[in-house]
């Protein structure tokens, strides 16, 4: 997980020694000033009439007479950056067939533009038509306030407890607009932490979905348990999750066709009048991979949804199609990863039923590892991973982002929720997915009582330590260290102890759950031994498992007494043995 410490300094240094986490301030800002600086934004006309209703019938009229009766129209000012649109080949005189009515202004100028391969940015007080690249310097600048989602709801935020920006940082790179940030190679600044917030520059379009993203999270945060709705949650603004939630109910509309040699053009049409939803065809999408308007079509349905026919239909001919300006688009498999859908997905039963056994088991903070050896807490980042593996690896594998696909997943643990960028199509398996773990989901079978006492039974474990002091009492200071660190009230000195053997090996005779406890200590010791690659590399412990064995160097493929290539003890440990605890 990428570092942010660099930044928090820097910001700290900024602003006189002050770290990124906001601190009650003695200075009081005056209310001239937040009165002055609470001024009209000058984009708001522009923003107003983008959200109003439009026409736009237009049969190979020049680009410049359609901004012409648009700007009429809705009263505002557009414009053209000729010179990027000449950098691309394109004029003010490019013909634009086109016939929508009903739609939104900012729907209506996304499906025009995107056939040009075109965008548009609102420059103060006007809109500017351009290109995807000559935009990037009219991103802007955001401040969030995120002081909930960077802090559990159980930690001491106001005692000066640990905030998490790293996870809410590394969910906005991965899930929106993942390949425009600088650190992978795009034109926008990482997110920066600051004021118990995030400093973002983006487009305005991806500054409305980090918005939208930021609402959701809050909406799965705010769930409450006893009447718990993992239903998922779009991560759009409110009109436009409404619109596309309309979109998804006229797929479920039922009627019979039998397409016979007919121009894909044809059943568009048919579908519109099915669905009662405006059905467009990719043009741009389908000719660059040499499919027609009149591509003809064979498909029968004496009886089937409107789902059912976009699926067979695109799935014969090798094409897909989204749910975006409120309008649904048949196009291309390809080009349908560049309108992918983010939603959040509430996940707080699913990780808190994790069947807590000792492979699942981490140490508690709250005072010494393990407590007074009572079982601790589920090891949340494990059951998580497991959630994401189960995701990515029986939902078309190959469209995530790890094999070379576009889509994203990530997680909130403050939230309890996961994040994920997909297709429309894969969304609604993800979603059947985990209905389908939550209607069928059996509880544990209860273990006999000979199982529970095998199962607190004593195990004796042999411990290469890779101590840094080769004297002769180090390993028996590092034991004493251990008990009394480790469930120190489940010790004594008959079924559960910790004795050296040698110079560097510890024998320890405890329950499978403390082993499991005790691998986590020594590997957060020290970060870069044996113990902390087998643990960042999922090895399951437990009874029953080779860590079970009371003969474990086999375990780390190491020599009795033998320990290579481990850095030196961390400071706190050499202090705590050479003081003889």
């Amino acid at each position: 997980m990428k570092s942010y410490l660099a930044v928090i300094v820097g910001l700290g240094l900024l602003l006189g020694g002050r770290s990124a986490d906001a601190e009650e301030s003695a200075v009081k800002l005056a209310d001239k000033y937040l009165q002055t600086h609470a001024s009209h934004d000058p984009n708001d006309k522009v923003r107003q009439a983008l959200a109003s209703p439009t026409k736009m019938r237009f049969i190979d009229t020049p680009l410049l007479e359609v901004a012409t009766y648009l700007s009429t129209l809705h009263n505002l000012d557009i414009q053209f950056d000729r010179r990027a649109l000449e950098d691309v080949g394109l004029s003010s005189d490019h013909p634009i067939t086109i016939d929508l009515e009903g739609v939104r202004l900012q729907s209506g100028l996304r499906l025009m533009l995107d056939q040009l391969e075109l965008t548009y940015v609102v420059d103060p007080g006007r809109l500017l038509i351009t290109t995807p690249e000559a935009a990037e310097p009219y991103s802007q600048s955001a401040f969030y306030p995120c002081v909930d989602l960077i802090y559990d709801s159980d930690s001491l935020a106001g005692e000066g407890g640990p905030s998490d920006y790293d996870s809410l940082i590394d969910l906005i790179h991965t899930t929106v607009e993942p390949d425009s940030w600088y650190f992978v190679g795009g034109a926008m600044p990482d997110v920066q932490p600051m004021e118990n917030g995030l400093l973002i520059r983006q487009s305005e379009a991806a500054q409305r979905k980090i918005a939208a993203l930021l609402a959701a999270l809050r909406t799965a945060k705010s769930l409450p348990s006893d009447a718990y709705d993992p239903t998922p949650i779009d991560a759009l603004p409110q009109r436009e999750a409404a619109e596309l939630q309309k979109l998804r109910a006229s797929l479920d509309k039922a009627g019979s066709a039998a397409f016979v040699d007919t121009p894909l053009i044809e059943v568009a049409e048919y579908l519109s009048k099915l669905t009662g939803s405006r059905v467009l065809l990719d043009k741009r999408a389908l000719e660059f991979v040499g499919k027609s308007l009149d591509l003809p079509v064979d498909l029968e349905f004496p009886k089937a949804t409107a789902r059912l026919i976009f699926d067979d239909l695109t799935r014969e001919h090798r094409l897909s199609y989204y749910l975006e300006n409120e309008s649904i688009l048949i196009t291309t498999v390809h080009d349908v990863e560049s309108h992918m859908v983010l939603k959040v997905y509430p996940v707080r039963d699913l990780l808190q039923s994790v069947d807590p056994s000792p492979q699942l088991l981490t140490p508690s903070f709250h005072g010494n590892f393990g407590g007074s050896g009572q079982s601790p807490s589920p090891y949340w980042e494990t059951a998580t991973d497991r959630l994401l593996d189960s995701m990515t690896s029986t939902i078309q594998p190959g469209s995530w982002k790890e094999l070379g696909g576009s889509g994203g997943i990530g997680v909130l643990k403050v939230a309890d929720a996961l994040v994920i960028l997909q297709t429309e199509q894969n969304h609604e398996q993800i979603a059947r997915l985990l209905h389908d773990i939550r209607t069928q989901r059996q509880p544990r079978p209860e273990s006999s009582t000979a199982a529970k006492a095998k199962q607190d039974e004593p195990v004796l474990i042999r411990y290469p330590i890779p101590l840094d002091d080769d004297g002769s009492d180090a390993i028996s200071k590092f034991a004493r260290l251990l008990t009394s660190e480790v469930a120190a009230e489940s010790w004594n000195d008959e079924t559960r102890y910790a004795i050296s053997l040698g110079k560097t090996t510890l024998l320890v005779k405890q329950t499978p759950a403390i082993h499991a406890i005790i691998r986590q200590w020594i590997a957060q010791l020290y970060p870069h031994s044996i113990y902390a690659q087998q643990a960042a590399g999922g090895l399951r412990g437990g009874s029953g498992s080779s860590w079970g064995s009371c003969y474990a160097p086999e375990l780390f493929d190491q020599k009795l007494g033998v320990v290579g290539g481990v850095p030196p003890t961390p400071r706190v440990m050499q202090d705590a043995v050479k003081s003889g605890m």
